[in-house]
């Protein structure tokens, strides 16, 4: 996955899986080996639910995105708002024009 924030600025990663949910969408995991990883409040996923969103062309809430844990053997899922997404929007922009 890239995604370009300016012309300065690329993030890129590896998606671990992008699942079809039955009930409802679409599911977008990383791969996690950190224990007790607070990882909804990383910008990035956000970001990623809002790039999959665009790809796949729906509507951000049919995205979830998550980890699978490794070291908990565990697996969560969350859907962030339109706002949330467009805040972390807003604020990498901010953060690339930063740049030098």
């Amino acid at each position: 996955m890239s995604l370009d924030i300016s012309t300065k600025l690329t993030i890129s990663g590896e998606i671990t899986r992008l699942d079809l949910v039955p009930t409802r969408g679409y599911a977008a995991f990383l791969l996690s080996r950190d224990q007790g990883e607070d990882w909804r409040r990383q910008m990035r996923f956000p970001l990623i639910q809002a790039h999959f969103a665009e790809k796949l062309n729906c509507a951000v809430t049919d995205v979830a995105v998550g980890i699978y844990s490794v070291p908990e053997a565990t697996h969560e899922l969350h859907r962030f708002s339109a706002s949330r997404i467009s805040a972390a929007q807003a604020e990498i922009v901010k953060l690339a024009a930063q740049l030098p």
